[in-house]
């Protein structure tokens, strides 16, 4: 048991060195996001999704490299091991030593530093562990909840409804795997799975709204298929379950979330030329959430995007 730990200990050891520098890391990222959106049109969401998400891929390319690099690697000997040629006069000794002197005192400040430090890397690996642990259950649970949509209080669509929806996904070019279903359990749409994509809407939606919105949002349902961002979106929380405790991935990963329903709603309006339809969904869906704040599915379908943010964004 002794020699495993012995063994762990250097692993431990980058791993912490890891984290520590990921605190800068993903700060800066966060803040060249912020920067980006200072400087771009909200009309813009491809650019800033596709922004933001290069971002949060970087950090985890960064923290990544970062825990290589502090892996204990032999060394060349070579690189090692550095021979100076013997001075020859008493000026060039003078001057020798003086070079080595200054040169020598911000790395002396560096090591002091890395040497307080790396006594606490372990224990930052182990509290980066059990940290881990908790948001890795706490997601699993999520999505054991969102996985039980698919079977628990579903019932079939009116057979008009799914003709019009197959024909809405043969004009998208989306998976034709595409099914649509009625949830007791949910009070607004949303997509679950990748290969089978499943469309849930509320009992009742299809009849609560004219048949044009009720397609704007289908459509928006359909492009979160056709963009494949039920996977994406588990690529994204993987990375923030590893960066739980970093606030700057949070706000990259929440810029994201909202620039997705963005280019979902362009894809929306321009398959059908009508963003008034959407527009009006959007506001009966915002009126639903209001007014049903403490049903199941709020927690479930982890969908509370600001529709009122949305709305203003689609008339500029």
């Amino acid at each position: 048991m002794n020699g495993f730990l012995i063994e762990l200990t250097p692993v431990l050891d980058s791993l912490g060195w890891a984290i520590l520098h990921s605190l800068w890391q993903i700060s800066l990222a966060a803040g060249l996001v912020f920067l980006f959106y200072k400087i771009t049109n909200p009309q813009h969401a491809k650019q800033r999704y596709l922004f933001s998400g290069a971002m949060m891929i970087v950090c985890l390319l960064a923290f990544t490299f970062t825990f290589g690099w502090y892996l204990p690697i032999e060394k060349m000997d070579s690189f090692s091991k550095v021979e100076y040629a013997p001075a020859n006069t008493e000026f060039s000794e003078l001057a020798f030593a003086e070079t080595v002197v200054w040169s020598e005192i911000p790395s002396t400040i560096s090591t002091s530093i890395s040497g307080w430090l790396s006594q606490y890397t372990q224990w930052i690996s182990l509290a980066w562990a059990i940290g881990f642990l908790i948001y890795a259950f706490k997601y699993s649970i999520a999505f054991s909840m969102t996985m039980r949509l698919r079977n628990v209080g579903i019932t079939e669509v009116e057979k008009e409804w799914q003709q019009r929806m197959n024909h809405l996904i043969h004009a998208a070019n989306a998976n034709s795997n595409t099914q649509l279903k009625y949830s007791k359990l949910i009070n607004s749409p949303l997509t679950i799975g990748f290969f089978k994509p499943l469309i849930l809407v509320p009992l009742g939606f299809l009849a609560s709204l004219p048949p044009e919105q009720v397609e704007a949002v289908l459509l928006h349902e359909i492009a979160h298929i056709k963009r494949h961002d039920y996977l994406i979106n588990l690529i994204q929380t993987t990375i923030k379950t590893i960066f739980f405790y970093h606030p700057g991935i949070r706000y990259i990963s929440t810029k994201i979330d909202v620039e997705r329903e963005h280019l979902c709603d362009d894809f929306a309006i321009e398959m059908t030329d009508d963003p008034t339809s959407l527009a009006k969904a959007l506001g009966f869906l915002q009126l639903q959430l209001l007014t049903n704040q403490n049903s199941f599915a709020m927690n479930s379908n982890q969908r509370n995007h600001p529709f009122l943010s949305r709305l203003k964004r689609l008339f500029g």
